[in-house]
């Protein structure tokens, strides 16, 4: 492990204390964003939070509303992109069943299996009341009651909520 280290930074100098400074400074955001120096967009966020805040709430409220609306817009595309996942992962699933047969989706329900095994105690051949609802929290109710009642993390059960309520 360390002649690995050793290789990966062969001919490499540790930068002196006014160059590590010098380089926080980003040449241009855009470049900062760009090469994905962390630190570099970690001080304009600073130098730009700070002007907001000298610039005092009642004239940057417009700005700060903006910013806020541009967030909006920002974080509704991978809301979208979350929204059509399962979508994806049906078809990733049809093509490999489509091109190597539908005998590959025994390697997934085993997987799905040890999973639930891991997690929750349950799996194939295990009586119902050797699983532990202490590992996979509202698993006593639903094993008592499955299907009518669900439970909140808290605990408390809590009534199915139909589709349209």
């Amino acid at each position: 492990m360390a002649s690995a280290v050793a290789a990966k930074t062969a001919g490499g100098s540790i930068p002196d204390a006014g160059t590590f400074i010098l380089d926080l400074i980003p040449s241009s955001v855009a470049n900062a964003f760009a090469t994905n120096d962390i630190l570099q967009v970690l001080v304009f966020a600073v130098f730009v939070g700070s002007a907001i805040a000298a610039i005092g709430p009642d004239r940057s409220c417009s700005l700060v509303r903006g910013l806020d609306l541009c967030l909006e817009v920002v974080y509704r595309i991978p809301g979208w992109v979350m929204r059509l996942s399962p979508l994806g992962a049906f078809g990733a699933m049809a093509y490999v069943v489509g091109q190597y047969g539908i005998e590959t989706l025994a390697s997934y329900g085993l997987s799905h299996r040890r999973l639930l095994r891991g997690c929750c105690g349950v799996h194939r051949g295990a009586p119902r009341d050797r699983a532990d609802p202490d590992r996979c929290p509202g698993l006593a109710v639903r094993l008592a009651h499955p299907g009518r009642v669900r439970t909140s993390r808290s605990g408390r059960r809590r009534p199915r909520r139909s589709c349209r309520g």
